[in-house]
C-alpha cells in the first residue's frame, strides 16, 4: 500500500513539474492574453530554475524512500513466507506421527497379509519422510524458541523423534506371529514413557514458529507506518516548498482568467443570442414548410376523387391515396408512371394524341358527363370515370392537374333506381304478385350478378315459393340474417308438394360449377322479408358465385330487394284484406239495411199486432167455449204470435233486437234447454251434452240463448233426416284460434266455447260462405224462411261473441261459438208471476200515454174492465197537462216512442212533478234507446205485442213493487 501511494504521488508531481517548468510561456495567463489578442513579450526570470531544482530534490527524496520501502517490505515478505513453510512442516510432523501409530495398529490387528504389507510399507515411508523433514528444520535458521524445543528440556524433541522412529521401524519389522503380542506397544507408542513427550513437543514447535511469524508481522506493520509517515512528511515539505509559490502564481492568473472569462461570456452570450434568433427563424420557416406539405398531403388524401399531377412528359408527379385505391397501384409505384397506363389499351394511342393536342392549348375542361369514358386498373379491369383537367405553372414547368372520379357506383345506382322504380310501378298498378316477383328476381340477379335468387312468400301457416332458381343448395343450414329458417323451408317444401304450392319461374338457369366457376366457393345468402311491424313476410335466398363477390353493394342490393318484396307482399295482403273488408262492409251494410228495415216496421207492426192480439183475446173471452168462432179467434191469436216471432227474428239477424243480458251459468242453462230440445229432435236423433265443469259464466240474454240453441238444433235435425247424433259441448279455450287474422278479434284472457256438432249431410264450401245470409236456405220452397242461421249469427254478434263453422259434404257440420268470459256469480232468475197470488185492483188510477188510437182504446177498455181508473192521453203534452191536475195518479203506462216527447223523458218529467209515481214502459220497438239501456232501464219495459193477461200481470207487479 505504501509503495503504491508513493508511486502515484511521484508520477503526479513529475507530470506537473514537466508541464510547468519546461513550458513556462504556455501558462494559463499567457493563453488568456493570446485569446484577447495581446502581444506577450519574452520573460526572463530565475523562478523556473529554482522550481526545477526543488522539484528534482523532492523527487529524488521520494524515489529513495520508495526504493527503501520496497526492499524492506520485500525482504519481510520473503522471511514471512519461509516461516510459513516451516510452520507447515512442523505441523506435518505431528500428522505423520499419528499416521504411523494408526498404521502400526492396523498391522497388529489385520489378518490379511497383503494389508499387512501395505501397512509396513506405509510405516517405513512415513518414518523416512519424518527424518527428512526434521533434517530440513534443523538446517534452516531457526528461532531461539524453536531451537529450545528441539534440544532443550523438557521436550528434547529431536531425541524423542529419533526414539519414536526407531521403535516404529522395529514394530514394523516384527514377524506376523509376534505382531498380536506387540499391539499394546503400538498403541502406547509416543504416548507413554520417554516417548510420551513427542506429540507435545511437536505442538510446542508449531506454536514457536507461529509466534515468531506474528512478531515478524508486527515489525512489518511498524515499518509500513514509519515509511508512510516519512512519505507524508516529504509530501508536506514538497507542498510547502514547491506548491506554495505555484499556488500564488495560479491565484493571480485565475483572477485574470475570471476577468477575461466574464468578457468572453458576454461576447459568447451576444453571439449565442444572435445564433438562437437565426435558428428560431430557420426552424419556424422549416416548420411552416413542413406543415404546408403535410396539410397539402392531407388535403390531397382527403379528396374523395383521385387527383393526379402530370408533367409535360406525360408522367405522374403527384398522386393521392384515392388514386392509388381506384387504380389499384401503390402510391410509390404510381409516381413516375406514364399516365397512359391508366387508359384502356385500345385507347392509349388516341389518348397520346389528345394529350399532345391539349398541351398545345391547355384550358380547364370537364370530361365524362354524358360521355362513356373508361379507365384501366392495375389488374386490367375497366371502370367508368369522369375526368376534370386544369393546367398549372410550376417551377418545374407546366403541369396538368387531373381529377378522376369513379362513377361505377353512380351507374349502378341509376340502374338500381330504375329497377326499383319499375318494380314499384308494377306494385302501384296492381300487377299480380307472381309478375312482381319475376321482375324482382331479375332485378336482384342483375344487381348482384353473377348470382341466382329464390323468393319465398310466407302466409299464415304456410309458405309459398313464388319465384325460385332451380336449385338453392344447403337451405337446411342457411341462416336468414342470423335467424334459423328451417321451419320456413319445411313449410315451403310441404307446400311445393301440395296443391297449394304456387311457382312463378325466375329467368335463371340451373346453377352448375361451370356457371359459378370451377373451384370457387358457392355462397348462399338469405334475408328475411319483414313488414313495417317486423313480421316475417317471406325470404330472399341468393346464390353468389364466389365468396369474393359478396361485398357491401351486394348486401345493400339484397336488403333493398327485401324491402321491395315486403312492399309487394304487404300491398298484396292489404289488397286481400281490403277485398275481405269490402265484402264484410257490404254484408254489414246489407244486414244494417235489413236491420233498419226491421226496426222501422217493428214499431208500427207490433202496435198493429198488439191491437189484433188484444181484440182477438177480447172476442175469444166473450164467446162461449162451444162456439166455432172461438176457434177462429184462437187462430187469429196464433197467427199474430207467429207474426211477432217473425219480427223478433228480423230484429235478431239485423242485430236490432233489445236484449236483457245477465250473468248466467252456461252449463246449467244448456241442461235446462236440452229437455225441450230432446222433445223437439225426436227419438231418432241422439242428444249428447259434453259440458266442461271448468267453463266459467258468460253474459247473455237467456231467451236469446234459448233461441240460438233452438235454431241450431232445428237446423241439425233437418240435416239428419235418417237420424244421427247431436252433440252440445262447452270448453274453456283461447278466443278464437284464428283471431290473429283480424286484430279486432283479439281479446285478453280465455273465452268459453259453445260447440254444436251434428252427423248430418254436411255442406260444401259455397254453402258455407252463404249460410249466415238472411233468407238463404237450402230447403225446398215453403219449408224454410232462411232466417234461422242468420238469426243465430245476429244473436252471437249482438252478444259480443264470434261464430265459426266447419263442414264437409257427408261429414256433418260443427258450429263453434266463442263467448267472452264474465266475472261474478250467476244472477238468480226472477220468480214468474204465475207463482204469485194475483190480487185484484184496488181502484188505482193509471195514466195511459199512447199515440196509436186502436191500441189506446184497447188499453183503456181492458184496464178499466179490471177495476182500475184510467186517464188517457194521445201525446206527451196531454199527459203532462193531466198530471198537473188534481187527480191522483198511481201508475204511468206510456209508449216509448211518442210524436212530441219520448216516453222515458215524459216519465222523468212526471216523476219530478209526482215523486212517488210508478212507471211502466211499453214499446213496439224503441230503437237505439232501449238497445243501449237494456236491462239497465230505470223502469220496467213491456214489449209489444203483449196479451191482456200479460199486461194485467205486469201492471199488478209494478204497483206492488217496493
Amino acid at each position: 500500500m505504501t509503495v503504491t501511494v508513493t508511486v502515484v504521488v511521484t508520477v503526479t508531481v513529475t507530470v506537473t513539474v514537466v508541464v510547468t517548468v519546461r513550458v513556462p510561456r504556455s501558462s494559463i495567463r499567457c493563453m488568456i492574453e493570446r485569446m484577447q489578442g495581446k502581444d506577450i513579450p519574452g520573460r526572463t526570470s530565475q523562478s523556473p530554475a529554482r522550481l526545477r531544482l526543488r522539484y528534482i530534490v523532492a523527487l529524488s527524496g521520494l524515489a529513495t524512500l520508495a526504493a527503501v520501502a520496497h526492499f524492506l517490505r520485500d525482504s519481510a515478505v520473503s522471511a514471512e513466507r519461509s516461516r510459513a513453510e516451516l510452520v507447515n512442516s512442523a505441523g506435518a510432523q505431528r500428522w505423520k506421527s499419528e499416521r504411523i501409530r494408526h498404521s502400526l495398529h492396523l498391522l497388529c490387528e489385520e489378518n490379511d497379509p497383503w494389508h499387512r504389507r501395505d501397512a509396513r510399507e506405509e510405516v517405513v515411508g512415513l518414518a523416512r519422510e519424518m527424518e527428512d523433514t526434521m533434517a530440513r528444520l534443523c538446517r534452516d535458521p531457526m528461532p531461539e524458541r524453536a531451537r529450545a524445543v528441539l534440544d532443550g528440556p523438557p521436550w528434547r524433541l529431536r531425541e524423542s523423534l529419533d526414539r519414536f522412529l526407531v521403535e516404529a521401524r522395529a514394530l514394523a519389522a516384527l514377524p506376523d506371529e509376534e505382531l498380536r503380542d506387540a499391539e499394546p506397544r503400538a498403541i502406547l507408542l509416543g504416548l507413554s514413557g520417554p516417548e510420551g513427550d513427542l506429540l507435545g513437543g511437536l505442538d510446542e514447535l508449531v506454536r514457536a514458529y507461529q509466534e515468531e511469524g506474528e512478531d515478524a508481522v508486527d515489525r512489518l506493520r511498524w515499518l509500513d507506518r514509519a515509511l508512510l509517515g516519512a512519505i507524508l512528511a516529504g509530501l508536506v515539505l514538497t507542498g510547502f516548498l514547491i506548491f506554495r509559490p505555484m499556488v500564488r502564481r495560479i491565484g493571480a492568473e485565475m483572477a485574470a482568467l475570471a476577468e477575461s472569462n466574464q468578457n468572453l461570456e458576454e461576447r459568447v452570450s451576444e453571439r449565442t443570442r444572435e445564433l438562437a434568433a437565426a435558428k428560431e427563424a430557420l426552424q419556424a420557416e422549416l416548420s411552416g414548410t413542413r406543415r404546408s406539405h403535410e396539410e397539402l398531403k392531407l388535403l390531397l388524401d382527403a379528396a374523395p376523387d383521385a387527383l393526379l399531377v402530370v408533367g409535360a412528359d406525360g408522367r405522374i408527379a403527384i398522386a393521392n391515396e384515392e388514386a392509388g385505391r381506384i387504380f389499384g397501384y401503390p402510391l410509390e409505384r404510381l409516381a413516375g408512371q406514364s399516365v397512359d397506363v391508366l387508359v384502356p389499351p385500345a385507347k392509349r394511342e388516341a389518348h397520346k394524341a389528345h394529350r399532345a393536342e391539349y398541351a398545345r392549348a391547355p384550358y380547364r375542361r370537364t370530361m365524362g358527363a354524358g360521355l362513356n369514358i373508361w379507365a384501366a386498373r392495375a389488374d386490367g379491369t375497366l371502370f367508368p370515370v369522369d375526368v376534370s383537367l386544369s393546367p398549372i405553372e410550376t417551377p418545374a414547368g407546366p403541369m396538368v392537374v387531373a381529377i378522376v372520379r369513379d362513377v361505377s357506383w353512380r351507374r349502378r345506382a341509376e340502374a338500381f333506381r330504375n329497377g326499383q322504380a319499375k318494380i314499384l310501378e308494377l306494385v302501384a298498378v296492381g300487377c299480380p304478385l307472381g309478375e312482381v316477383f319475376r321482375a324482382l328476381g331479375r332485378f336482384v340477379e342483375d344487381a348482384i350478378a353473377p348470382a341466382r335468387c329464390s323468393i319465398l312468400a310466407f302466409e299464415e301457416g304456410e309458405a309459398v315459393r313464388l319465384a325460385a332458381a332451380p336449385s338453392v343448395p344447403d337451405l337446411e343450414g342457411t341462416l336468414l340474417d342470423g335467424v334459423s329458417h328451417k321451419t320456413a323451408i319445411a313449410c315451403a317444401r310441404g307446400v311445393e308438394e301440395s296443391e297449394a304450392g304456387k311457382s312463378a319461374g325466375c329467368p335463371s338457369c340451373p346453377l352448375r360449377p361451370e356457371v359459378l366457376g370451377a373451384g370457387d366457393l358457392c355462397l348462399t345468402k338469405s334475408t328475411l322479408v319483414l313488414s313495417r311491424a317486423g313480421e316475417p313476410l317471406g325470404a330472399i335466398c341468393c346464390e353468389i358465385g364466389r365468396l369474393a363477390d359478396y361485398e357491401d353493394e351486394r348486401v345493400a342490393a339484397i336488403r333493398a330487394s327485401s324491402r321491395l318484396a315486403a312492399i309487394a307482399i304487404e300491398r298484396e295482403r292489404e289488397a286481400a284484406k281490403l277485398r275481405h273488408r269490402d265484402e264484410e262492409l257490404r254484408q254489414a251494410q246489407k244486414m244494417d239495411a235489413l236491420g233498419r228495415l226491421a226496426g222501422g216496421i217493428a214499431h208500427d207492426f207490433n202496435n198493429i199486432l198488439t191491437a189484433i192480439t188484444g181484440y182477438a183475446e177480447e172476442i175469444a173471452s166473450a164467446i162461449s167455449p162451444g162456439d166455432p168462432r172461438r176457434e177462429d179467434a184462437r187462430q187469429i191469436l196464433d197467427a199474430a204470435g207467429r207474426a211477432g216471432a217473425l219480427t223478433k227474428q228480423l230484429l235478431a239477424f239485423g242485430r236490432k233486437q233489445i236484449l236483457a243480458p245477465r250473468v248466467l251459468d252456461l252449463n246449467a242453462h244448456i241442461l235446462e234447454t236440452c229437455r225441450m230440445l230432446a222433445r223437439l229432435l225426436g227419438e231418432r236423433i241422439e242428444l249428447v251434452a259434453d259440458l266442461d265443469p271448468a267453463s266459467p259464466c258468460i253474459r247473455a240474454d237467456p231467451s236469446q240463448l234459448d233461441q240460438l240453441l233452438l235454431n241450431l238444433a232445428v237446423n241439425a235435425r233437418d240435416a239428419m233426416p235418417e237420424g244421427g247424433k247431436l252433440t252440445i259441448e262447452t270448453r274453456l279455450v283461447p278466443f278464437p284460434p284464428d283471431a290473429s287474422r283480424d286484430p279486432s278479434l283479439a281479446r285478453s284472457g280465455p273465452s268459453v266455447l259453445l260447440a254444436v256438432t251434428d252427423t248430418g249431410v254436411g255442406m260444401d264450401a259455397a254453402t258455407r260462405e252463404r249460410i249466415f245470409e238472411p233468407f238463404f236456405s237450402t230447403k225446398a220452397e215453403g219449408k224454410g224462411t232462411g232466417l234461422g242461421l242468420a238469426t243465430v249469427h245476429g244473436i252471437v254478434k249482438q252478444s259480443g261473441g264470434e261464430i265459426r263453422v266447419s263442414s264437409e259434404p257427408g261429414k256433418g257440420a260443427r258450429f263453434e261459438i266463442y263467448f267472452p268470459c264474465a266475472e261474478g256469480a250467476p244472477e238468480p232468475k226472477s220468480r214468474p208471476w204465475t207463482d204469485r197470488i194475483e190480487r185484484p185492483a184496488a181502484g188505482e188510477t193509471i195514466l195511459i200515454a199512447e199515440d196509436e188510437e186502436p191500441v189506446r182504446r184497447l188499453l183503456v177498455r181492458a184496464i178499466s174492465a179490471r177495476g182500475y181508473r184510467v186517464l188517457a192521453a194521445a201525446t206527451a203534452r196531454e199527459a203532462i197537462e193531466i198530471a198537473a191536475g188534481p187527480d191522483p195518479i198511481d201508475l204511468l203506462l206510456t209508449d216509448v216512442v211518442l210524436p212530441d216527447i219520448a216516453g222515458p223523458e215524459l216519465a222523468r218529467r212526471l216523476r219530478e212533478m209526482r215523486p212517488g209515481l210508478r212507471v211502466l214502459l211499453a214499446t213496439g220497438y224503441a230503437g237505439d234507446w232501449l238497445r243501449d239501456v237494456g236491462a239497465a232501464s230505470p223502469w220496467p219495459v213491456l214489449s209489444k205485442p203483449f196479451s191482456l193477461q200479460e199486461l194485467a200481470r205486469k201492471i199488478r207487479e209494478v204497483l206492488e213493487a217496493s
